[in-house]
């Protein structure tokens, strides 16, 4: 299998946000947490509407080995013929994240829920 991504060490930052980074390390443990706990199903449409939860999202996916649909745009027109399209598919967003995507900590430099 391939990496999904390479860093030299689990403290690297791999997302800034408001807060600050986001290493490595953490970002990987929390797309693997929903990576399990996304649907058995072939491919997500990434409706995510933040950078951090789009990124989450897309490292999830990769992860549990589905394809990422990623439409123009996120209102309806944009997405709604994709479940047509790509049977089995289902919407990825923040909310299937379980309101909990990559939140930079300062304190520790990990996840923490929003």
């Amino acid at each position: 299998m391939l990496p999904l991504a390479r860093y030299c060490r689990a403290e690297d930052p791999v997302l800034l946000g408001p807060g600050g980074p986001v290493a490595a390390g953490a970002f990987f443990a929390r797309a693997a947490q929903v990576a399990a706990i996304l649907p058995d199903a072939p491919y997500a449409i990434n409706l995510c509407a933040t950078r951090a939860g789009f990124m989450l999202g897309f490292a999830a996916t990769l992860i549990r080995g589905q394809v990422s649909l990623l439409p123009p745009g996120q209102s309806a027109a944009d997405w709604q013929t994709l479940p047509a399209r790509y049977p089995g598919a289902y919407v990825l967003d923040e909310k299937t994240l379980g309101d909990r995507p990559p939140v930079a900590n300062a304190d520790t430099g990990g996840l923490s829920p929003k």
